[in-house]
């Protein structure tokens, strides 16, 4: 097999159409032989990129930490201004860009594939520390901290199934009322 043969079918584009496939089909979704059929390529094609199906299955999480975690945090870290601006900023992009769109699937293949776990959690502690910090920065301590780094997580990785009726747009436009009741203090 020469890489020629495969390029069309790059290990990111693998695992970024694997994550639709996941997203729509769940765990079953995963098998080689669905995947193959759906994505119009060979077994082979898998295989110069994956080793296995725990190879594959593996590289689909650090994929997911990669585009819904870390590319979001480095985002937000060039956004400047206050700690509360750059929460709401956060909140935004999360959800123009659906980047939790996969995160209960992930956390399922976790359920199913228990190797996985460890770094699902691992995302998920990477998160909290993420908004610890802003939540942090605004003054926020002990049990406050902690209360409020984890509503607006859970909340986050939810609001697209809260909201699943509405619009991206009217999403975007509760922001800053979701935004008020985080940070609001008394």
């Amino acid at each position: 097999m020469v890489a020629s043969e495969y390029s069309s079918w790059t290990r990111s584009r693998w695992l970024a159409s694997s994550m639709e496939v996941l997203a729509r089909e769940g765990f079953a979704g995963l098998s080689l032989n669905r995947l193959v059929d759906e994505f119009h390529v060979t077994k082979g094609s898998f295989y110069w990129h994956f080793e296995d199906q725990a190879d594959f299955q593996s590289a689909l999480v650090d994929h997911w930490h990669e585009t819904s975690t870390l590319q979001v945090a480095r985002a937000i870290d060039k956004v400047s201004g206050e700690p509360a601006e750059r929460l709401k900023q956060l909140m935004k992009l999360i959800v123009l860009e659906e980047h939790a769109k996969y995160d209960n699937v992930v956390s399922a293949l976790s359920v199913q594939n228990i190797a996985l776990k460890p770094k699902v959690q691992a995302t998920h502690e990477f998160r909290m520390d993420y908004v610890r910090k802003l939540f942090s920065a605004m003054g926020c301590r002990g049990k406050e901290l902690s209360m409020r780094t984890k509503m607006c997580v859970a909340f986050m990785m939810s609001e697209a199934q809260l909201n699943a009726g509405l619009s991206i747009q009217q999403r975007v436009a509760q922001i800053p009322v979701n935004l008020a009741f985080l940070t609001e203090r008394r």
